[in-house]
């Protein structure tokens, strides 16, 4: 065989090679972003409540949440910005907290008019599939 031919194999081979290693990290990148995280340290509480935006829930909605169960949000339920996390501004529903399991405070998670998941009192974050769009009101 032609010695540029083989040359020119090699190279091809350390293409595939290299594309494939950059698609694997680029799988692992985004199955990181995607699951759950402990993001107590960089919660930010809202202290004046007096300019906290509300959220009000018009159908209910139920999300089967990673490790922690199904969290179901009741139809007409009013939620109060109450602080923020890098993924987004945290509410809690006005009234009695919402409880996942009958044990954990579950508080959205909204970024760009979209529930994008859910933090809990013990600060993990959970992310969810296809959020449910909602209008959040700022006073």
């Amino acid at each position: 065989m032609n010695s540029t031919l083989m040359q020119a194999d090699k190279a091809m081979a350390v293409r595939r090679g290299v594309g494939a290693g950059m698609a694997a990290v680029a799988i692992c990148l985004l199955a990181a972003c995607s699951s759950t995280e402990n993001v107590k340290d960089s919660y930010v509480p809202l202290y004046n409540a007096s300019g906290a935006a509300l959220v009000r829930i018009h159908r209910p909605l139920s999300y089967d949440v990673e490790k922690v169960g199904k969290v179901q949000i009741a139809a007409e339920s009013v939620w109060t910005q109450v602080g923020a996390i890098p993924q987004g501004d945290v509410f809690r529903q006005t009234g009695k907290a919402l409880l996942a399991n009958g044990t954990r405070e579950a508080m959205m998670v909204i970024s760009a008019d979209r529930i994008q998941g859910f933090f809990f009192d013990d600060g993990l974050y959970v992310p969810v599939d296809k959020g449910a769009g909602v209008t959040v009101v700022r006073r």
